[in-house]
């Protein structure tokens, strides 16, 4: 059960009005909120692709973007990721607590995250990087004390140095058990002639194994 529908359920319990909104928190299609709003891009059949944001209600990414403009598509992920993308989250945080004023809202302002694993939490800059955060988050903080909205401030997850690297592909495939293919752009992973391959996330890797006695 989610935390979504867990509170609207305390709420109704209680015979008290509950509404709810994300904000370009991640994996939010289809949350049982009231407000949802995050990046999905278009896929043209040519192979195309046109940057955009999905929501619901369906006007509610179209609001957002008449009062702040264009999300900063560029900045939110990928080698650009920066503060762009966090002031327009923030904004838009703002101007829903003020517009909308739900019961429970849930935030995500992404840029130091990506920094602090592309540098390193210990790399100069990081205590500007943490202020330019503060400012962003001063615009919700201001919008939380408008409409008596309590806040709460956390990380999903901690970051820590990193003085070496393993390579677990290079590993499987020095020993046979991973293959790859030659194409237009070098090799790349062929899954299904492999025994083994590992899909790394961070310091986490998950190993897949074609044959159980492996």
């Amino acid at each position: 059960e989610t935390v979504h529908a867990a509170a609207r359920k305390r709420a109704r319990e209680r015979g008290v009005a509950y509404t709810s909104a994300t904000v370009f928190a991640w994996f939010n299609q289809g949350a049982p909120v009231d407000f949802s709003v995050t990046p999905k891009p278009w896929y043209g059949c040519d192979g195309s692709k046109v940057f955009g944001i999905h929501g619901d209600p369906v006007d509610y990414p179209g609001h957002l973007e008449r009062e702040l403009g264009p999300f900063p598509f560029f900045s939110f992920w990928g080698p650009r990721a920066g503060l762009p993308a966090t002031t327009w989250i923030a904004r838009a945080t703002a101007w829903t607590l003020r517009t909308h004023r739900p019961s429970f809202t849930f935030s995500y302002l992404p840029h130091l995250d990506y920094d602090l694993q592309r540098f390193g939490p210990d790399a100069p800059g990081t205590a500007e990087r943490v202020r330019e955060v503060d400012e962003a988050a001063g615009v919700v903080l201001d919008a939380a004390a408008e409409t008596g909205t309590e806040v709460v401030v956390f990380s999903e997850y901690g970051l820590l140095p990193v003085g070496s690297v393993a390579w677990p592909n290079r590993v499987l495939r020095k020993a046979g058990l991973l293959e790859v293919r030659d194409g237009p752009f070098g090799e790349g992973l062929d899954v299904f002639r492999s025994r083994a391959f590992a899909v790394c996330d961070h310091q986490i890797a998950h190993v897949y194994v074609r044959e159980p006695a492996d």
